[in-house]
């Protein structure tokens, strides 16, 4: 409970090592070999070899600190007073919101169905595409269109959102 009473619920998941994931990441570790052997191929021209291996860790370090931040990120879902507030942590130090949706005002809050998400924007927001405990909350944007956020959630989270909209289906096993 927060310093009103009210129930809030945070919720973390880790980004899997998959699909387009994996990709950035080991475009990444290229990207960087190919810098080292570039750099050292041009800066032995003019002058001797051992200045220019000193510098190799300095700017490994500097491409390391200015690119991989970025690839290293989880989601936290929060659920406060019936919105759900999705944000991307960049290596447990920075933190962007990527989306925040009533869940009161939702049409539905139900286990993934692809067949469901037909015609709508779709905003996914799950660590891993293959994930069992996959959600989608299906929901008017701003704009109005009808839109749909996949989201891992537990048994817990799930409940907590059953509690804000009646119109939420839960997915048969859970405990309740």
């Amino acid at each position: 409970m927060d310093e009103t009473g009210h129930n809030v619920l945070s919720h973390s998941v880790q980004m899997k090592k998959e699909g387009k994931y994996l990709l950035k990441r080991r475009l990444t570790v290229l990207g960087y070999v190919a810098f080292c052997l570039v750099y050292i191929a041009v800066c032995t021209i003019p002058v001797k070899l051992y200045p220019v291996l000193a510098g190799v860790p300095f700017f490994l370090y500097a491409l390391y600190k200015i690119t991989w931040w970025r690839l290293e990120y989880d989601y936290d879902y929060t659920l406060a007073h019936g919105d759900l507030t999705v944000e991307k942590v960049y290596s447990h130090s920075r933190r962007r919101k990527m989306a925040t949706v009533s869940v009161k005002d939702a049409s539905a809050v139900a286990p993934y169905d692809a067949a469901e998400t037909v015609g709508r924007e779709i905003m996914d927001l799950r660590g891993s595409a293959k994930a069992e405990n996959s959600y989608m909350i299906l929901y008017r944007n701003a704009e109005g269109k009808e839109s749909a956020l996949l989201f891992e959630g537990t048994a817990k989270f799930i409940k907590m959102m059953s509690r804000h909209n009646p119109l939420t289906v839960v997915r048969e096993g859970l405990p309740f």
